[in-house]
């Protein structure tokens, strides 16, 4: 996607599949997505639907804020959930996503 014709960075990252996994000792998740982008989950978070290394491949079909938490839901239908709620932090961010042409967002 060509940066600035969207506003909202999940849109830029929704039709991607996932390129690689993985995943550190205190639940925190990575997930690749092509040569570009990069989502780094810190908060708690829950796989439906599959083990993480099943998400290789997948497509991206929705990343949605719910307030409370975003969800991210794959082609074979599993989910990802991030609680974003204060008491879930546990940093160094939320979230952390990088993208095309330096583009970084953080979810504090």
């Amino acid at each position: 996607m060509t940066p600035g014709t969207w506003t909202d960075p999940r849109l830029g990252l929704t039709g991607n599949a996932v390129s690689w996994v993985d995943q550190d000792d205190e639940g925190g998740i990575g997930l690749g997505f092509g040569d570009d982008w990069v989502l780094r989950v810190w908060n708690a978070n829950s796989i439906a639907g599959c083990r993480l290394d099943d998400l290789v491949g997948q497509p991206l079909v929705s990343f949605i804020d719910h307030g409370d938490f975003e969800r991210l839901e794959f082609g074979n239908g599993a989910v990802v959930t991030v609680d974003m709620r204060a008491e879930a932090f546990t940093g160094p961010e939320a979230m952390f996503l990088s993208g095309p042409d330096a583009l970084m967002i953080v979810w504090p």
